[in-house]
């Protein structure tokens, strides 16, 4: 295997989802629309009455109930409040039971977005890696970024290869095993990369891999999309062919990796 063949996500790094998942800042974010918002509470109202009936739940301090679909009704646009008032309702076996029906109900809306997610340049990739910071975990966005940099492993020159695989290779030494004697591996392999190499952004790509296993997760997972890209597109043609087949080879690439799911264990396992 060469050093510019992407390494596939073993399974510990796969399994190593952010603890826990921030589902309702996924929810707010860009990856749902508010018409998904909308059908996503409908549907987790319907399976939640399914399992234990159209509950009764307090309002104004207790002085009186109201049935749960009337209360959630109240909300209109507001749907995260709708979603706490559920949480908050002990016949519904509280917020991790709740939690884990809004994961089931979100997860299709989840997975359309991410298979048609394309990371346009740095700026999009910063943005996009912010939202899905709130389901992967910092181990499977460093080896993301590890794989970044390895993509264009080949365009450093002579004298920079050896500084980007080390940093490579600490990232992805990271990602499988976060102790802290791999954390300071990778904060040596990424201030080598990054001030003793010359400015190159391949160079650059495999400086910020090794930084998102120290810092700054999203922020470095998309630095390092940013500088493959910098490096790849004016290999792949010139003006704007070029930037699209970077473009689609880098987002291809995140996908291949992982597919992220909504549905595991308070561990991080899947479910």
């Amino acid at each position: 295997m060469n050093d510019s063949d992407p390494r596939p996500m073993p399974p510990q790094v796969l399994a190593a989802y952010r603890d826990p998942l921030n589902l309702t800042n996924l929810l707010a974010s860009a990856f749902f629309t508010e018409s998904d918002r909308f059908v996503v509470r409908k549907e987790l109202l319907d399976r939640l009455i399914r399992k234990h009936g159209n509950i009764e739940v307090a309002i104004r301090g207790g002085s009186r109930t109201l049935p749960i679909r009337t209360r959630v009704a109240q909300f209109k646009k507001d749907v995260l409040g709708s979603i706490e008032v559920m949480m908050a309702a002990e016949e519904f076996d509280g917020r991790d039971a709740v939690m884990l029906e809004l994961a089931a109900v979100m997860q299709p809306f989840w997975l359309r977005r991410w298979e048609a997610m394309s990371l346009d340049d740095y700026g999009s990739a910063r943005q996009k890696m912010k939202i899905v910071y709130n389901v992967l975990g910092d181990r499977q966005l460093a080896w993301i970024a590890a794989q970044y940099a390895r993509v264009v492993i080949d365009m450093n020159r002579n004298s920079d290869r050896e500084v980007a695989v080390d940093a490579i290779l600490a990232a992805e030494a990271w990602s499988i095993v976060p102790s802290e004697g791999n954390r300071a591996e990778a904060l040596r392999a990424s201030y080598n990369a990054m001030t003793k190499a010359t400015a190159n952004a391949a160079t650059f790509a495999a400086g910020h891999a090794a930084s998102s296993a120290c810092s700054y997760v999203s922020d470095s997972s998309a630095a390092a999309y940013g500088s493959a890209f910098q490096a790849l597109a004016p290999t792949l043609g010139r003006s704007y062919s070029g930037i699209a087949a970077a473009r689609s080879r880098l987002s291809e690439l995140t996908k291949q990796l992982i597919t992220p799911t909504l549905i595991t264990h308070a561990s991080g396992a899947l479910r």
